[in-house]
Parts: structure tokens; C-alpha cells; sequence
């Protein structure tokens, strides 16, 4: 292995500058210690890095994550072996990321043939339908899943000495990922307007699939973006058209929204006490008191927002629940399709669920890998806010919604529908992980309730009795742990009218053992 001493400054710029050069458009490696396979990474799963004058690499996966300095590494046509530096010993340690090839990936070629063919089809039609256009760059998310990535396809098009963005998406991505369509093409746009600064970029192309339109309408009709013009089309793949979608005015804005009313009334809350009988030996008051003595400091007890099902759950993982509109009211415990009915002759099963339930979900968790400790992260985070929504924001009323369905489509819910003692409402999205498309969650759930207030469906479906709401547009409070932003969040956010106010709430990373609001900031 060929040797290289990278103290010198110079000699570790070159170091990273071959690793990167090799790196480019490889996207998945499987990665040994010496011989022996570990595990296969992605490339968005490991970096290499200059920090304090020495050349580092780290890796990322579900269960761990490791940094080391290189002190040695060789390059051939798809491997890259390395030495790393390991502290308080004298030996090191031998690793290689072999780039795994497209065809030898179990279920690939079906997947990245969808993802090819669907550039391929798109870049035929730009060019048939905009032959003013000329295609300069043209690619496309090669992941090794379609779930796993968004294939999203960026291209770089000119006219005469006008420089065009576009991106585009195939119907067959992820719902969740189609989604994301805006703001990655915004991300797209910004990272072309660096590299050509200080060319301008004219334009940006949106090419969505036909599911997906509407909601980028929405969407568009609060993005400014004063040095670029942006278009958006209609790409029907079956069909192989593309069809220019016209910006809402707020006469399409007012119908779209319109046609989505989900927004519930508020009913007038049922006693948690119960006292409906059943067939077993047991009154159901009795099985719950003797469900939460199992776990006395951690088990709670919550109506859904239609009043109609008690839920159990610590932390935010429900694991029982109680259905009032049934005829025969009894409780089912466990899991999706595992969920079982409770009976005399199960409850050592339901005790022991609760019991490790317990041990694992909790800010002392005895393994923090656990899956009771890592799912629905922000389930828990969402009971630790509930308990004092004044810890986001000293103003806010104790007078709040969680949960709030809004819309018909999209599966839209508030996490939180709050007002502050001015009378402002707020919206309160939570994100325990990075989302590049957080900021325009909030714009949904923004508009929508702008329609509600606007229109004083607020009050007339019984929210806020007790409060005088003032007449002034909602803001949004975005509350993400500070490491767990995503990179283009601010980019993202400042783009957006400032008739929606956007703020970002940074909390603590270790919020499960106290929540502390780290700092407040307005992004736009």
C-alpha cells in the first residue's frame, strides 16, 4: 500500500482532493476491515474531512458511528484502501470502500431503470416541447433503493446565454418523496447559482407528477424568489405530455383549499373515568387503574381528537386502547396486526409489554438502540411539549390543539394549534430528525389555517372558546433539536412571503431528559 504522510498541509488538501475526485458519481460500497466484510454504505453515509490539520474519515449507520485520521491510502479504479490512526495505541487500523456496481445490487436494475428511463423520457420531451432549450447537464438519484433516496432529475438547460434549472420527479417516487419536489428544486436552483455566480440563473422548471400539482401550486403562491422566474408543469408519464400549470391567484388558492375541509368540531370532552361494563369478570375503570399501576409515573391516558378511542402510552408509544363506540367496550393491547383483546388469561402478557416498555422508553434507558427507545421519537417529544407548551415560548396560551387534521389530502396534521397572550394563533411543527421539506409543512398547515380563521370557521367549529383571537395572519414556530436541522433550512425559509412568519425553535439533543429551548429565531 502505497504510503502517504499528511501532516503538511498541502499534502492533505491533495489527499482529499483524489479521495473526492474518486468519489464522484459513486453513490454505494460495501466497506471491509482488511478482508472481512462490514457492511455496505451509502454516500451519504460517510465523509472524508480536514479538521485541525489532519485528513478524517467518519461513518454513519442506524446503530453506531466512528471517526479516525487517515494516515495511508491508495486508490485504483473502484477501491479505495486506507489506513486510520487509532489514539493510544500503536498500531492502526487497514480499511477499504469497494463501489459497488449498479447491476450487482439485488433489485437494482428495476429500480434505477424506473429512475433512467424516466430521465431519459423527460430530457426526449423537453426537447421536443421547448426546442429553444438546450440541454447542457442532465442526471438523476441512482440510489441503491427508490425508497431509500429521492430520484429527483436536475438539469442544467440555456437559451442563448440564459442559464435554466429544472427538476422533475416520477410519479412512481414515494408519496413522502414526491412531496419534497419544491424544495428540492429550490436546493437545486441555490446550488447552481453558487457554482455560476456571477451568471445568473433565469429560471427554474418544475416538472411534478399530476398527484402532486396542486399542492406545489399551494405552495408556490408564498415563495419569493425575486432574481428567478419559476414555471411549473404537469408531466404525465402515461401520456407523455407536459401541460404549464398557471400560478394560483387566490381565487384558485380559496377553491383548492376549499375542497379540503377536514378540520373537525370540537366536542365537549368525555370523563376518563369510565363506567361501561363488559362481559369479562372486570369493570373497565378497574382494568385501566390496574394497567397504569404497572407503570404508575410513566402511563398516560388520552382521548383521539374525535373523542371516540382512550389511548394508553408512555412517552408518546401507545401500546393499549379502548374503543367507546363499540357495543361490547373492551381493551386491545400490542401492536398492528399483533393487537390482542385483553383478557383475564393475557394480562401477564399486557404486564409484561408495559414492563419492558418501561425499561426501554425512558431518558435512562438502559440501551438507547432499543426499538421502544427510537420509534415515534416524535410521539415523545410531542408529550414532553404537551406538558408545558410554555417552555417553547414564554407567551404561549396553556390553551392549545395537538393533532389537528386539516385537510382531506396529504394526511396533514398540526402537531400543534396554538395562540399566544396576544391572541396570535400559532402553528407548531416538531422534527426530531433532518426534513428537507419542514418549512413547507408549515406553509400547508399555514394556509389552511389562514382559510379557517379567515373565513371564522375557528370559532364557529368551537376552537379557542375562551379567547379573543386577533386579526392578524398565523406564524409559524418550526422546533427541530439543534443538530438535527436540516442544512437548508434557513435557505429554504428565507425564500417565504413574510406574510407567514417562520421561526425556528432550536432545542436541546438530549430533550428526553429535561427540554431546554436552546435559541429562538426568526427565519424570514
Amino acid at each position: 500500500m502505497q504510503s502517504l504522510k499528511i501532516t503538511p498541509i498541502n499534502d492533505i488538501l491533495t489527499a482529499k482532493y483524489n479521495i473526492e475526485l474518486w468519489l464522484i458519481d459513486k453513490e454505494n460500497f460495501e466497506f471491509y476491515q482488511s478482508t472481512n466484510y462490514l457492511f455496505n454504505l451509502n454516500r451519504d453515509q460517510f465523509s472524508f474531512t480536514i479538521e485541525f490539520y489532519k485528513l478524517i474519515f467518519s461513518y454513519w449507520t442506524d446503530s453506531k458511528s466512528e471517526s479516525w485520521q487517515l494516515i495511508k491510502y491508495k486508490l485504483k479504479k473502484d477501491l479505495l484502501y486506507f489506513d486510520v490512526y487509532i489514539p493510544f495505541s500503536k498500531g492502526a487500523l487497514s480499511f477499504l470502500l469497494k463501489e459497488v456496481k449498479i447491476n450487482n445490487l439485488k433489485l437494482l436494475p428495476s429500480h434505477f431503470d424506473v429512475r433512467k428511463n424516466y430521465l431519459f423520457y423527460l430530457s426526449r420531451l423537453i426537447n421536443e416541447n421547448f426546442p429553444n432549450l438546450k440541454i447542457n447537464k442532465a442526471n438523476i438519484s441512482n440510489n441503491s433503493s427508490i425508497n431509500n433516496k429521492v430520484g429527483l432529475a436536475k438539469l442544467l438547460l440555456s437559451q442563448d446565454k440564459l442559464l435554466v434549472a429544472a427538476v422533475g420527479m416520477s410519479k412512481y417516487e414515494k408519496k413522502d418523496s414526491l412531496k419534497t419536489l419544491l424544495a428540492e428544486a429550490l436546493r437545486w436552483l441555490s446550488i447552481l447559482k453558487t457554482q455560476f455566480n456571477p451568471i445568473s440563473i433565469d429560471k427554474l422548471m418544475i416538472f411534478a407528477p399530476s398527484q402532486i400539482v396542486e399542492l406545489l401550486a399551494e405552495r408556490l403562491t408564498l415563495i419569493i424568489e425575486p432574481k428567478t422566474k419559476i414555471e411549473l408543469f404537469e408531466f404525465d408519464e402515461i401520456k407523455g405530455v407536459i401541460t404549464f400549470v398557471n400560478p394560483f391567484d387566490q381565487g384558485y388558492l380559496a377553491l383548492s383549499l376549499t375542497k379540503n375541509i377536514k378540520l373537525p368540531v370540537i366536542k365537549t370532552k368525555i370523563k376518563t373515568k369510565l363506567n361501561f361494563k363488559q362481559t369479562l369478570d372486570l369493570n373497565i375503570d378497574e382494568q385501566i387503574e390496574w394497567i397504569k399501576s404497572l407503570a404508575p409515573n410513566l402511563i398516560e391516558i388520552e382521548l383521539n381528537n374525535n373523542q371516540n378511542k382512550l389511548s394508553l402510552h408512555i412517552n408518546g408509544l401507545v401500546f393499549a386502547t379502548l374503543c367507546l363506540k363499540s357495543q361490547n367496550i373492551s381493551i386491545k393491547f400490542g401492536f398492528k396486526e399483533l393487537k390482542e383483546k385483553l383478557t383475564l388469561e393475557n394480562r401477564p402478557k399486557l404486564e409484561s409489554l408495559v414492563k419492558e416498555i418501561a425499561l426501554y422508553r425512558n431518558h435512562n434507558s438502559l440501551d438507547k438502540q432499543h426499538r421502544y427507545y427510537q420509534t415515534l421519537a416524535e410521539s415523545w417529544l410531542e408529550r414532553v411539549i404537551k406538558r408545558d407548551l410554555s417552555c417553547l415560548d414564554p407567551n404561549l396560551l396553556n390553551c392549545f390543539y395537538s393533532q389537528v387534521p386539516v385537510s382531506k389530502e396529504y394526511n396533514k396534521f398540526i402537531d400543534f394549534l396554538a395562540v399566544d397572550k396576544y391572541g396570535q394563533l400559532v402553528i407548531i411543527e416538531l422534527k426530531v430528525v433532518e426534513s428537507i421539506d419542514l418549512v413547507f409543512q408549515g406553509l400547508d398547515y399555514w394556509l389552511r389555517i389562514e382559510w379557517y380563521r379567515f373565513t371564522n370557521e375557528l370559532s364557529l367549529r368551537g376552537y379557542f372558546p375562551n379567547v379573543r383571537l386577533k386579526n392578524i395572519a398565523a406564524k409559524i414556530y418550526l422546533v427541530t433539536p439543534r443538530l438535527r436541522s436540516h442544512e437548508n433550512l434557513r435557505d429554504l425559509a428565507s425564500l417565504v412571503d413574510k406574510r407567514a412568519t417562520i421561526y425556528w425553535i432550536a432545542i436541546n439533543d438530549n430533550w428526553r431528559e429535561c427540554l431546554k429551548v436552546e435559541s429562538r429565531e426568526r427565519l424570514n
